[in-house]
């Protein structure tokens, strides 16, 4: 009888998986991105006890790359260097060299 009970094999490598909260930054939440006469402004939420900073990013293509436009201290930002096209924003929260997950991605389209 070749039944062997009791033992299970793997092919595949086994990684160990350290998880930190050191060092863990709050992701942020954008709850608006609007077109106004100033620009595209956006806003977003983090837990009340965070006191950095964020980066802005912007993409102008929905396969493209987000590259940062900002950096600013302040929950909202007014992206006033667009004028015509579809835009989308992601939120970083940021202190010294560490960057939080990104946040949730807000798309508007501006029409002249």
């Amino acid at each position: 009888d070749d039944l062997v009970t009791g033992v299970q094999t793997c092919a595949l490598p086994i990684y160990e998986l350290v998880l930190s909260k050191e060092n863990t930054l709050p992701i942020p939440r954008i709850l608006g991105a609007e077109v106004r006469e100033t620009g595209v402004f956006i806003e977003w939420i983090v837990p009340e006890s965070y006191t950095g900073s964020f980066l802005v990013l912007r993409k102008s293509s929905l396969k493209g790359t987000f590259e940062e436009i900002a950096a600013t201290d302040a929950l909202n930002f007014t992206d006033s260097s667009v004028s015509e096209g579809s835009f989308w924003y992601r939120i970083y929260s940021s202190q010294g060299d560490l960057k939080s997950i990104g946040s949730n991605v807000r798309n508007v389209t501006l029409v002249n």
